[in-house]
């Protein structure tokens, strides 16, 4: 059987362990603490503009603005919920416009979601996961001529372990992350001929180059916990 330190433990006997759950708060505020600065620059603010005339031009703009404040940053320091950290936010830049016979319609949604989870009572480790995703709609004179993507769809997940440092109970360590990455980005097939496929290509290529700082979480400093004040968000 593997020995070690349960760190955040939901149900434990042990004295050693239990001295260690009582800090719970402040492990979940310190990763908190951790995480927040890096997240506005996932926090994506969508403006969309359609103008259209009368014998068939459309024309899209667009502004994509990373900065944003999260619409929700909380944490559980209770024993009861493995669920540590959540932040969340969203987005959406939305216009239509029509002129005679020509209607042309522009939706970008980004969205930012990140959960800090303890695991399985014994493994020491906790998972952070984000996911960023940028979804696109684009209509050009019909339903027939519509194209719904997500640009973005990426999700990273770290896997953390926490540890004693020197054998005390004064001070944690976080090592790691092991890091997972799925892309499940979208690029759509469009009529190369087709007047939306400029628009297209433009607007997913400036989400790309917005999101491209979208990388794994780098916890690596030691937490202190001698002397620290419980605290809740």
């Amino acid at each position: 059987m593997a020995t070690g330190t349960n760190v955040l433990p939901r149900d434990s006997n042990n004295s050693q362990n239990d001295v260690i759950a009582s800090k719970r708060s402040v492990i979940t505020n310190y990763l908190l603490a951790q995480i927040l600065p890096s997240v506005p620059r996932f926090c994506i603010n969508a403006i969309c503009n359609v103008s259209t005339h009368p014998f068939g031009g459309v024309n899209y703009e667009w502004d994509l603005t990373p900065g944003g404040t999260p619409q929700t940053a909380t944490i559980d320091p209770t024993s009861s919920d493995p669920t540590l950290v959540t932040i969340s936010f969203a987005s959406e830049g939305h216009d239509v416009d029509k002129a005679g016979i020509t209607a042309g319609e522009l939706k970008i949604s980004p969205s930012y979601q990140c959960n800090i989870v303890e695991n399985a009572v014994g493994t020491n480790t906790i998972t952070v996961t984000q996911r960023l995703l940028v979804g696109v709609y684009v209509m050009h004179n019909g339903p027939e001529y519509t194209y719904q993507f997500n640009a973005v769809d990426k999700t990273i997940t770290d896997i953390y372990t926490i540890s004693s440092v020197g054998g005390t109970r004064s001070t944690l360590q976080l090592t790691g992350p092991e890091t997972t990455i799925v892309d499940n980005s979208q690029t759509p097939v469009v009529d190369p001929y087709a007047e939306a496929s400029i628009a297209i290509d433009d607007i997913s290529e400036n989400i790309k180059r917005n999101t491209a700082g979208f990388v794994a979480t780098a916890f690596r400093q030691a937490i202190p916990l001698a002397g620290q004040t419980e605290a809740s968000v």
